[in-house]
């Protein structure tokens, strides 16, 4: 009977591969710190270098039609040595060159996204910055789940649109009379507070907080010299007056080997109280000036109501001793001039190729003002790591 099914899955398996093409891929990066110091213990750990834990294995699936107009993308990821879904759980479809439709659970946040990463970003990230070097002047985000239509009307421009939708399930425990979500978590919501219309389906929510919370963009390339983009992310919250956020920003790309960004974010609200964020200029720079050669940096401010800004700054280099030996170095500020608080942060790396799929390195990294390096600190404290990282890319 095993040997039946076995051969029945098998045969699914290669019709179906007759039809799609079938594609495996995974990337990861965990960094393992044998000793580290936060101003008051000596200590050892681990983490992916964007921080949550660590993921020690993935694997990305995805399906596309022979013809290209049809597709699905499955993400399954090993997180903490539990197994969950990724950043994709969604299928696609395109009936045309210039449409494509995606409904599931979509993290491309890298849409249009104006992208400067260097030094520390891809080691433990000290987080001393206004803004993150992925998407310095520009990013969507992610988006959950729901729906996002892409038009590509004429070359060059592209339109994204994204509509949020609610992905818990909801049901009433009669004993208890709470709520709970998709995976019977109670929240501890009373019934009356259940705001579904269908008990035991997916839920609805009104439409106008679904747009509110929506994205509309648009991105416009102009031959060799840059991408003008602007963007407007949804972020409704009636009781406090506010609606999202304007992203705006321009990529240079005309001089060879050079890229330049500069972008701002500017909140829309009925009302900006003090101390909350008027708005958040930014610039992003990278050089190859040799092809062994490449110096980055990045700037940001924060600017709030009555107050003085939150600035920052962070400069890196990486240079190529052979094909497969390389020094990796950055140095980043940032200032808090309200608080009069600045901490810094540096790094001093050596990475080391494997084949053209991994990467082994080392390296020495600190930072000041209690910054923890992805460990708790202390107040005042220098923190210091020597991080070993593993990264692989299939």
């Amino acid at each position: 009977m095993k040997k039946l099914i076995g051969t029945a899955m098998l045969a699914a398996l290669l019709a179906t591969s007759a039809f799609a093409e079938i594609t495996f891929g995974a990337w990861l990066r965990t960094v393992v710190v044998p000793v580290a110091g936060n101003g008051d213990k000596i200590l050892t750990g681990w983490q992916n270098s964007w921080g949550q834990g660590v993921r020690t294995a993935r694997l990305n699936t995805s399906w596309t039609s022979d013809d290209e107009k049809v597709g699905m993308m499955f993400d399954i990821y090993g997180d903490n040595f539990e197994i969950e879904v990724g950043d994709y759980v969604a299928g696609w479809w395109k009936p045309a060159d210039w449409v494509k439709f995606m409904v599931g659970k979509i993290d491309n946040g890298y849409t249009m996204r104006s992208d400067v990463t260097y030094g520390s970003w891809a080691w433990i990230r000290p987080v001393n910055w206004v803004y993150d070097d992925e998407g310095i002047t520009f990013q969507l985000g992610t988006m959950a789940a729901g729906l996002q239509v892409e038009l590509f009307p004429v070359e060059g421009l592209q339109i994204l649109a994204r509509l949020p939708l609610i992905v818990e399930k909801y049901w009433v425990d009669s004993s208890e009379a709470v709520k709970h979500n998709a995976y019977g978590v109670k929240n501890g919501e009373k019934e009356e507070d259940v705001n579904v219309y269908e008990k035991g389906a997916f839920t609805y929510q009104e439409t106008y907080k679904a747009f509110g919370n929506g994205t509309v963009a648009v991105g416009y390339t102009i031959g060799d010299i840059g991408t003008i983009k602007a963007a407007f992310l949804g972020g409704y919250d009636s009781g406090a007056g506010k609606y999202g956020t304007v992203n705006a920003a321009f990529d240079l790309t005309a001089v060879e080997n050079m890229f330049l960004t500069v972008g701002v974010r500017i909140p829309v609200e009925d009302k900006i109280s003090d101390g909350e964020m008027q708005a958040t200029p930014t610039l992003g720079f990278s050089y190859q000036i040799l092809d062994n050669f490449r110096i980055a940096l990045t700037a940001g401010a924060e600017f709030v109501k009555a107050n003085d800004p939150t600035i920052s700054a962070g400069v890196g280099i990486d240079y190529g001793f052979t094909d497969t030996l390389g020094l990796v170095a950055d140095f980043r500020y940032l200032g808090d001039l309200e608080k009069d608080k600045t901490v810094l942060s540096f790094l001093v790396g050596v990475n080391y190729a494997l084949s053209s799929n991994g990467t082994l390195g080392i390296g020495f990294q600190g930072a000041t003002e209690g910054n923890g390096l992805g460990f708790t600190g202390h107040k005042d404290d220098f923190s210091w790591a020597v991080p070993v990282k593993f990264e692989l890319a299939f």
